[in-house]
């Protein structure tokens, strides 16, 4: 399947930025390592923060991917794309995604959940997410902040 200009344009700045890291050799706070995804190019890698996690240097955001017709961007990428384009990024050595509950109504990490799923082993990849803020009416139904979020994690996970 082609890709559109746009998916290119992606593919490329992800194949361009590899190729400049591994010639500058560009290593602060990171190093070259195997990949952590099966037959995937040379990428760095660093520490996510204070954990034992070791991410790629580029973590791709997830904002663009998700269902067109429900949420507020009329622009994102449908799961067909979304998932050649999450397969092109884990060939490339990444392992760490970016999305949102809200991105798209939750369709943009259900898109990269199965995508990952199909594409990756889970041990293989880091997804951060974020989640909406408590609404007037879960404040007004005492529900606690603590509840809140494991509610969002929980939706996160479907």
């Amino acid at each position: 399947m082609l890709l559109s200009p746009c998916q290119n344009k992606i593919t490329e700045e992800i194949q361009r930025w590899i190729n400049v890291k591994t010639m500058n050799g560009d290593a602060a706070h990171s190093e070259l390592t195997a990949p952590p995804v099966k037959g995937a190019k040379i990428m760095q890698y660093t520490k996510l923060g204070n954990s034992d996690l070791n991410v790629s240097r580029i973590c791709m955001g997830c904002m663009g991917f998700g269902d067109a017709a429900n949420g507020q961007h009329s622009w994102t990428i449908d799961e067909e794309h979304t998932r050649e384009i999450i397969r092109q990024a884990l060939d490339s050595g990444i392992n760490f995604y970016d999305t949102a509950i809200a991105y798209q109504s939750g369709t943009s990490e259900q898109y990269l959940g199965r995508a990952l799923k199909d594409f990756a082993k889970r041990d293989e990849v880091v997804v951060a997410t974020k989640f909406l803020p408590r609404t007037p009416e879960e404040i007004q139904q005492g529900v606690s902040a603590q509840q809140h979020i494991e509610k969002m994690i929980n939706k996160s996970l479907e």
